[in-house]
């Protein structure tokens, strides 16, 4: 990326309630940032709070590329039911995923007027049982950061990362670094070490 380009963009933080979602992935990223090369900013920024909303993605681009964006507030009652909103029918997330999130959003200790989302109202928002966002809010609260990613990015189920938040925060760091089948083969290999009385169902 191009420090000088960067430089001549307004610099925004990210709101919270953004960070609920994962960015677009490398593939995405090429064709989005072609179309912005070519098109300009079609939609802008949206900003709550003076972060962004809504738009990261885009923002991403236009730093990338020296555009400055064009921003407007947020004007609604609930920044969070708006982002929840438009992500979860702008995006195909798996039930892992979307687990995650709702773990996410019913632990959120931002300031929000409305209030934040019980783990029952989470899960009916999201369409996961309330069971796997049980077993996601451990993986919040016990995984690494890192681990967290992994799932949010689409690659490990909830119940294998659940397994590995259980092991120390550097062997979980570790096993991050190798990658979701490393830590897949390190859930398994819990699995079969404590002998469960019953298979649970991965998601």
């Amino acid at each position: 990326m191009n420090a000088r380009l960067r430089n001549m963009v307004t610099q925004y933080d990210i709101h919270p309630y953004a960070k609920l979602f994962p960015m677009m992935s490398d593939d995405e990223y090429v064709a989005f940032r072609s179309d912005i090369e070519t098109n300009g900013l079609r939609n802008p920024l949206v900003l709550y709070q003076g972060k962004i909303l809504d738009g990261r993605n885009r923002y991403r681009r236009c730093t990338d590329l020296g555009i400055e964006p064009t921003t407007q507030p947020f004007t609604g009652e609930d920044a969070l039911a708006y982002v929840l909103s438009l992500n979860l029918y702008r995006r195909q997330l798996s039930v892992a995923q979307r687990a995650l999130i709702a773990a996410e959003v019913s632990s959120l200790k931002v300031d929000n007027p409305v209030g934040s989302l019980s783990i029952d109202e989470a899960a009916t928002i999201m369409g996961v049982s309330p069971r796997f966002i049980s077993s996601a809010s451990k993986v919040v609260r016990e995984g690494v950061p890192e681990l967290v990613e992994a799932v949010k990015a689409g690659g490990l189920s909830i119940s294998a990362a659940e397994r590995v938040s259980n092991l120390e925060e550097e062997r979980q760091r570790e096993l991050c670094c190798d990658g979701p089948k490393a830590l897949t083969l390190a859930a398994k290999k819990l699995r079969d070490t404590s002998k469960p009385k019953g298979a649970s169902k991965s998601v």
